[in-house]
């Protein structure tokens, strides 16, 4: 049994109105990998396709797999788009270079829970702090360390 892997026109006339659709290229490539040719058709055609197809108004991409390289920053400059999202991880700010932004790793699996602490930004600060830790050669924990038998004036 074959399994669809695109919207057909009705769906997407009928999703667009709570759906904003942009581009991911025409056939999902590496984009590095591509010829200069390669990459200038799957970056322009696709933009192309969904305005002239479907009446889109296209000025986003997520590139493929997260991949990329300054040449397709170039080509989508060129064809007019005016952000694209990367797979590189963490939050973005006001300096964040717009054809380069960044997401969170969310899959299938996470719990509502786990998706709240990783949109919160308290998911990057355990990451962080985690590996600042191991690299001082301590194992992480989160548990408070046990008490002090000395008294609190003995302490100082």
């Amino acid at each position: 049994q074959t399994i669809r892997q695109v919207l057909s026109k009705a769906e997407i006339i009928e999703m667009s109105q709570w759906v904003d659709f942009q581009s991911h290229t025409l056939f999902h490539p590496c984009l590095p990998f591509c010829t200069d040719e390669e990459a200038r058709k799957e970056i322009m055609g696709s933009k192309q396709y969904l305005e002239e197809r479907h009446g889109l108004d296209i000025y986003g991409m997520a590139f493929p797999n997260g991949d990329y390289s300054e040449r397709d920053i170039a080509l989508l400059k060129a064809a007019g788009y005016q952000y694209a999202l990367s797979l590189d991880y963490g939050f973005n700010t006001a300096e964040t270079d717009k054809f380069r932004l960044k997401r969170l790793s969310v899959n299938d699996a996470d719990q509502q829970d786990e998706l709240i602490v990783k949109a919160s930004g308290v998911w990057w600060f355990f990451k962080t702090w985690n590996g600042k830790r191991q690299g001082l050669g301590k194992k992480p924990t989160l548990k408070p360390e046990k008490e002090s038998t000395k008294s609190a004036a003995n302490s100082f």
